[in-house]
């Protein structure tokens, strides 16, 4: 049975990213700016797609980033009634980041990715 349109388990990845944005800058809002997205992914030319890694950005990197008090939580996003399998080059990423100690999670339902964040920030203040 096919989600119904425009609820959670029909949002699309980006939805779910904008989702958690606006909650996160609305109850957080001394925090904005340390839940940040890693525009990563999209169709671009062959052209944008050479400038763009001759700049940095690296195939595999987490949908979104959570910086808080020397820690950095990379937080990777499924559509929620999608598939939850990381690329091998997310995978490959993934490995690399916790190899550096850094915290990766993947979610793909809003109310446990609001209560992870919530509990970094009650760990933190």
């Amino acid at each position: 049975m096919k989600p119904a349109e425009n609820t959670p388990l029909s949002w699309s990845e980006d939805r779910l990213q904008q989702e958690v944005v606006m909650w996160f800058r609305n109850k957080y809002p001394r925090f904005r700016g340390c839940l940040y997205s890693i525009p990563n992914g999209g169709g671009r030319s062959g052209f944008e797609g050479k400038i763009l890694k001759s700049t940095g950005v690296h195939a595999g990197v987490f949908d979104m980033c959570l910086d808080m008090y020397g820690k950095s939580y990379k937080i990777e996003l499924k559509r929620p009634n999608g598939s939850n399998n990381l690329s091998d080059k997310q995978r490959a990423w993934m490995v690399l980041m916790q190899s550096h100690r850094f915290e990766c999670t993947v979610w793909n339902d809003l109310p446990s990715l609001k209560a992870y964040i919530e509990r970094i920030i009650d760990d933190v203040v």
